[in-house]
């Protein structure tokens, strides 16, 4: 049967069509209504991909990333990213539609993925990609950490990655209790320390997430 968005599971997952995404909540002043969800237009949409797209081909582009922040510039002043000296750098501007636009196609491709069988290589490298991207904003979303789990368990990602990973996650939300939480949850993969030399995971793992 067809998954979400009409993707078969397995199949690739190309970017989501719009169909009247919601964003991030947005909440009124103090003692204002509950949040609310606006809509977002096509434009939005689009630019999401597009931030999408280019954050990924920055990420792979340098495995050796070590420091994530925001950057403050002016409305309508400045690039997206800043990727220099393994630093990298998220405009404020660039925030709300990459987020946005990453959590819809995660939502879509998980619903592919049953909780009782191993997720499929296409849907697996994308969630690997969501994941790392919503992350990067919000490292408290919870089923995105868990996702992250299924994937480090079934050998999608590296247990050396993922702490290093989280190693960049934590220069930017040092105080993530889910990040923290997910951290215990690697090191108690790692195998012991009288383990050979010759069991060891290659050097190269930690240098993908």
């Amino acid at each position: 049967a067809a998954g979400a968005e009409g993707a078969a599971p397995g199949a690739t997952h190309p970017h989501p069509p719009f169909r009247g995404m919601h964003g991030i909540r947005r909440t009124g002043a103090g003692g204002g209504p509950p949040p609310i969800r606006r809509p977002i237009t096509r434009e939005e949409h689009a630019k999401g991909a597009a931030l999408f797209d280019q954050l990924n081909k920055l990420v792979d582009s340098d495995p050796d990333i070590d420091e994530l922040g925001l950057l403050p510039f002016p409305p309508g002043k400045g690039p997206a990213f800043v990727l220099e000296e393994h630093k990298l750098g998220i405009s404020f501007a660039a925030v709300a539609p990459l987020y946005s636009y990453a959590f819809k196609l995660f939502t879509a491709v998980l619903r592919t993925a049953r909780k009782d069988a191993e997720i499929r290589p296409a849907a697996a490298e994308t969630l690997l990609k969501t994941t790392r991207a919503v992350l990067m904003i919000n490292p408290d979303a919870h089923t995105c950490w868990n996702v992250r789990k299924r994937l480090t368990a079934q050998g999608e990602i590296p247990v050396a990655a993922e702490l290093k990973y989280l190693a960049l996650i934590f220069t930017k939300h040092p105080k993530s209790g889910s990040a923290w939480a997910h951290r215990r949850w690697a090191l108690k993969r790692i195998p012991p320390l009288s383990r050979t030399p010759s069991s060891a995971p290659p050097a190269s793992a930690a240098s993908v997430f």
